[in-house]
């Protein structure tokens, strides 16, 4: 999990060190920046967004349950 307080040290990593480990962070650009799942408020709850390309770059699947239940995002 890549809080905004370690954003910045994350970025200095990598990606051929991130195979097979699923991203998940706070920031607004989290996934612009190469995150796979980005944690977020609306209306008072916490939803998520994914970025499944970039999960597949990583190696990983992610379920069509989860992808239903996220905010499916391509950048």
């Amino acid at each position: 999990f890549i809080t905004s307080d370690t954003f910045i040290e994350w970025q200095n990593v990598t990606p051929l060190e991130l195979k097979n480990v699923m991203l998940i962070g706070e920031t607004d650009t989290f996934i612009e920046n190469g995150g796979h799942i980005r944690f977020f408020l609306s209306s008072g709850k916490i939803r998520f967004e994914i970025a499944p390309k970039q999960l597949k770059d990583a190696g990983i699947t992610m379920s069509s349950k989860v992808l239903r239940l996220a905010r499916v995002v391509d950048r």
